[in-house]
């Protein structure tokens, strides 16, 4: 019987969460794999800092998928290339790891317009969608050729289906990928915990506006002395978060452990009491998935989330959901989690099992593969 021919389409095919979730797919479904993507080296530094797999390290392993390599600019040269590499390839299934509105998932739906295969499912993270006129017109168009919506979760099916997107087309909501921490992996050092009742406070992300870690700061300001914010990450307003570090009302009571590669960075979570994702909605951005959530889950701490964007529903039993924007009700939230042991321990083993059954590659996976109808 011959092999059908499974196609991951993305210019972030080299992130290690979707090349594993395809890897562990090829490997189960016995197919031909081939990608088209964008040579890692020439994403912006934002991507890059991600992570990336080594491809000769995976060749010497035994996963060698056929790679097609797109440019980072050139636009009209990045069509030509990839129309020419589609009729090399002629797959049976595309995965395309691209958002519906994306430039690039534009030549793809074009190419197989009037073909009937092979199967297109397509990837939905964001949950704001300004289309309007024309523009709303053209995509509504294109979309009728896509078989299958991988949502990362409900509130991005709902955003695109209020722009457009076919009702008769079905979605796959949590679908998500996460890596887990190494086997061994140990807790960090938080340097501001000196005795065995103080409660750390976790933040990982940019530190900008709408991620609300200063919603975090001042609920910590009102706390009692043994409540300790630890933070990881950078953005814009590192400035103000060093500002706090040297007030004197705050002094010994804020860590910064900076911007951590991911290795680094499950050794902050397990140091955790807690972590916060305290997310504020705007005009134009509410929180998408939040792989901190996801990151939470897996070493099995508790969450307090905001309930901003797809938070609570990411969350689930995981953590507790507080109204963003209210140091108020996130204090209250950090002080019963940390008077309730049973409490933190109940919601860091629900968090396991639900990163197991939703966001663990294996699950990843299947849920890709369901997509594609390869089981």
């Amino acid at each position: 019987m011959k092999k059908k021919k499974v196609l991951l389409y993305s210019r972030l095919a080299f992130y290690p969460m979707h090349w594993e979730a395809f890897k562990l797919i090829c490997k189960e479904h016995d197919v031909e794999p081939s990608v088209i993507t964008i040579g890692h080296s020439d994403l912006p530094d934002g991507h890059r800092m991600l992570g990336t797999v080594d491809i000769e390290h995976e060749k010497k392993a035994g996963f060698s998928p056929t790679i097609y390599y797109l440019p980072y600019k050139h636009t009209f040269r990045k069509i030509i290339l990839i129309f020419k590499y589609l009729r090399k390839i002629k797959p049976d299934v595309v995965w395309a790891q691209e958002e519906p509105i994306a430039t690039y998932i534009i030549p793809l739906l074009i190419f197989y317009f009037f073909k009937k295969r092979p199967r297109i499912i397509i990837a939905v993270v964001e949950n704001i969608f300004p289309l309007h006129g024309i523009k709303k017109l053209f995509y509504n168009t294109l979309w009728k050729r896509v078989n299958g919506i991988l949502s990362i979760a409900p509130g991005s099916t709902e955003a695109i289906r209020a722009v457009g997107m076919p009702t008769s087309i079905p979605v796959y909501d949590f679908v998500a990928g996460c890596l887990s921490p190494g086997v061994g992996t140990t807790a960090a050092i938080i340097p501001i915990r000196k005795n065995p009742q103080d409660f750390i406070v976790g933040y990982v992300g940019r530190l900008i506006e709408e991620k609300g870690w200063k919603v975090v700061l001042r609920a910590i300001q009102d706390a009692p002395p043994h409540f300790k914010f630890a933070v990881a990450g950078n953005g814009n307003q590192l400035d103000e978060l060093k500002a706090a570090i040297e007030d004197p009302k705050l002094a010994g009571r804020i860590y910064y452990a900076g911007l951590l590669q991911k290795k680094d960075l499950w050794k902050f979570y397990m140091a955790l009491d807690c972590l916060t994702v305290p997310s504020l909605t705007t005009k134009t951005w509410k929180e998408q998935f939040g792989g901190v959530l996801a990151d939470a889950m897996a070493v099995g701490i508790p969450i307090v989330g905001s309930d901003s964007g797809s938070v609570p529903s990411v969350t689930g039993p995981a953590g507790l959901i507080v109204p963003e924007n209210n140091p108020a009700a996130l204090l209250e939230a950090l002080k019963k989690l940390e008077k309730d042991v049973i409490l933190r321990k109940t919601l860091g083993e629900n968090g396991k099992k639900r990163f197991e059954k939703e966001f663990s590659i294996p699950a990843y996976a299947r849920k890709i593969a369901h997509g594609l109808d390869l089981n």
